[in-house]
């Protein structure tokens, strides 16, 4: 038995319900909707062995021309990844669209990653318990941007009262670095595990659809 994998499931079983909770909870501020694709167009995505072997079952329940479509988007991917380290950049500053995102939609939607579940919203520090982390796309007038003073990188008190909002901005108690504790990954080395290209328990979620650039336990993901 999978024992990681079998925690994650429970994991994922038991944080959707304080997710959708929260979305609930916070929707004055949320303004995510179907063919809104902001959180999946530029960033890096980490992924665990065990959110890739869920992945693997809306993977391959696609149909087969959407699974090589795909694929060839995770290469392209992967090569520009490859090029833009070649150059000396930093592997974590690589940002690219999700492979997965078909016509501004998750293609594997229900079975989708963690940090996928938890876009948009306010997520509490794993390194600062008095600090939090926002969603990207306030910064293009979406989540949270109605009480978001962008000079003052803080919560406006001013707009919040103006508006009269039931509820405060409130940070979800959860974050990435949980995830990898459940999964037997030490969060601390998420950084070291992403740049090791023999890393085969973290990767990219690009990684885990590209058979090309993937370790034998990535290639798994397509047996």
């Amino acid at each position: 038995m999978d024992m990681e994998f079998e925690k994650y499931k429970a994991l994922l079983e038991a944080i959707m319900p304080v997710l959708e909770a929260h979305f609930s909870m916070q929707g004055e501020y949320v303004k995510c909707c179907i063919g809104c694709s902001h959180c999946c167009q530029k960033g890096y995505y980490p992924v665990t062995k065990a959110e890739a072997k869920l992945m693997r079952a809306g993977f391959q329940a696609l149909p087969s021309s959407l699974r090589e479509e795909i694929s060839k988007k995770a290469g392209k991917i992967a090569a520009e990844r490859d090029l833009f380290v070649k150059e000396g950049n930093d592997i974590i500053k690589f940002k690219y669209a999700c492979p997965l995102l078909i016509e501004d939609k998750c293609s594997i939607y229900e079975y989708r990653p963690i940090i996928c579940r938890t876009q948009g919203l306010i997520m509490q520090s794993a390194i600062d318990e008095n600090s939090f982390n926002m969603p990207a796309c306030v910064y293009t007038g979406l989540n949270y941007a109605n009480v978001w003073d962008e000079k003052l990188n803080c919560f406006s008190e001013e707009k919040i009262k103006g508006l009269n909002l039931k509820e405060p901005p409130v940070a979800l108690d959860f974050s990435y670095e949980s995830l990898l504790e459940v999964c037997g990954i030490n969060p601390d080395t998420l950084p070291d595990n992403l740049k090791d290209p023999d890393n085969s328990e973290i990767r990219m979620i690009f990684e885990w659809v590209t058979p090309e650039t993937a370790q034998e336990s990535v290639q798994e993901f397509f047996r």
